[in-house]
């Protein structure tokens, strides 16, 4: 009668943890466009599984960061930063791990030579533009007086 007990008991135990569906983790991040620091974008969590809690690490703070379903980060500076979800039902426990990819912004500067002279005066100028973080498709030129320009 006690071994009966004892596998109706491990029978049990076995039937309950079957019965709980499993632990996935998985989420999308939906970046903004244009997709450049400083930017917030959001995440779409997408994991499966009953009673869950969720600790997300967003790449830039150690510890966990947020543990709200679908959270939203905001990215100060440029870079890939490695995101985090751990998705636990207090039995089974699964993380998901992605790359956001924050790009740089352009920064639009330029010199001219000569700076002064007489009236009429031609002036050479140049782009000092530092790409960020894909190469520069287009330039747009105003320099004051109706006239526009669109070369590099």
């Amino acid at each position: 009668m006690k071994v009966f007990r004892i596998l109706l008991f491990i029978l049990f135990i076995f039937e309950f943890n079957q019965s709980k569906s499993q632990v996935v983790a998985n989420f999308t991040i939906n970046y903004q466009n244009p997709n450049c620091a400083p930017t917030t974008i959001s995440f779409t969590n997408l994991s499966t599984g009953s009673g869950l809690t969720y600790e997300w690490n967003f790449g830039v703070n150690p510890g966990v960061n947020s543990t709200i379903i679908n959270p939203s980060f905001s990215y100060l500076t440029c870079g890939n930063y490695i995101v985090t979800l751990i998705v636990t039902d207090g039995i089974s426990i699964d993380t998901s791990i992605q790359t956001a990819n924050i790009y740089c912004s352009p920064v639009a500067s330029f010199n001219a030579n000569p700076l002064s002279g007489c009236v009429p005066l031609t002036a050479q100028f140049n782009s000092t533009t530092t790409i960020g973080s894909a190469p520069i498709s287009t330039y747009f030129w105003d320099f004051g007086d109706g006239n526009t320009g669109n070369f590099a």
